[in-house]
């Protein structure tokens, strides 16, 4: 009965990380959309745009990518036990793995 559970927490957690990640990658990208619209807003007044507007940090792509392998390891754990909930967390931590290499924030406007 213990190692049901077990097998299908891991599973869950592994949907829960996904999902945190994803929302954190959504996150930053809408905070760096905000960034841009003010550095543009500064750029008519006749300031120059400030270089690190463009660039992100590899931090940001760094803390998605892991935490998007551990829910992944995790997902692949739940799906070898079979449990079938492993396979929802698997593709949304494919998602996470993918998302922070995608430049949400130039869509957004």
């Amino acid at each position: 009965m213990l190692t049901v559970n077990l097998k299908m927490k891991t599973g869950l957690i592994s949907i829960i990380l996904a999902g945190l990640g994803i929302i954190c990658v959504i996150w930053m990208n809408y905070q760096t959309f905000e960034l841009f619209k003010l550095e543009l807003a500064d750029m008519r007044q006749g300031t120059q745009l400030a270089p690190t507007i463009l660039t992100t940090s590899n931090l940001f792509k760094i803390i998605p990518i892991t935490v998007g392998i551990i829910s992944l390891l995790l997902g692949i754990h739940a799906l070898r036990s079979k449990r079938r909930i492993g396979l929802i967390g698997i593709v949304l931590s494919i998602i996470l793995i993918i998302l922070p290499f995608v430049p949400i924030w130039f869509y957004l406007s």
